[in-house]
């Protein structure tokens, strides 16, 4: 059970156009990763992704299991309902269950929109960060260390944001 947060990620960027934006992203990420094209491996992430996906309560999403050949112990989650799974992941899990962990573990950012609250959010603090890079500026032309100090506490705020948002999510 996840827990319902409300979703204003809407006003940030509709359903549709997060997966418009995800296909965009899929089709550049064609041109450079290995897709593994393989029936007998896309067939079961395909119905492993889909008997965690079946555990939603109203899955509002269409979901899409990819699998590139890399080494590395990895997944990840991309606009509109586009899982990607390294191979090196599916290799050196030692149960399904481990691997369904990481699957459901991406399934959550993406029913929760993880992505488009992250876009949301960050059009909520541009304002700010952008009066802070003006008062920098402004800063600088008369004291060009108070500038600099303002600079750089204003960009540690705006990192700091974003790091509390992704922990919190």
């Amino acid at each position: 059970e996840l827990p319902d947060i409300g979703d204003s990620s809407g006003v940030a960027i509709t359903p549709s156009e997060e997966r418009k934006l995800g296909e965009q992203i899929i089709r550049s990420l064609r041109r450079s990763l290995p897709f593994i094209n393989d029936p007998e491996i896309n067939e079961y992430m395909f119905s492993l992704g889909y008997r965690l996906v079946s555990q939603i309560d109203s899955p509002s999403h269409k979901f899409t299991f990819l699998v590139i050949n890399a080494p590395t112990i990895n997944a990840f989650a991309l606009p509109g309902g586009y899982i990607v799974v390294h191979s090196g992941l599916i290799e050196k899990t030692q149960s399904e269950s481990e691997l369904a962990a990481v699957v459901a573990h991406e399934i959550a950012h993406i029913s929760q929109r993880h992505i488009a609250r992250a876009m949301e959010r960050q059009n909520l603090t541009g304002l700010p960060t952008l009066a802070g890079v003006l008062a920098a500026m402004i800063l600088a032309s008369q004291n060009p260390e108070l500038g600099q100090a303002t600079l750089t506490a204003t960009i540690a705020a705006s990192l700091q944001n974003q790091i509390n948002f992704t922990r919190s999510n």
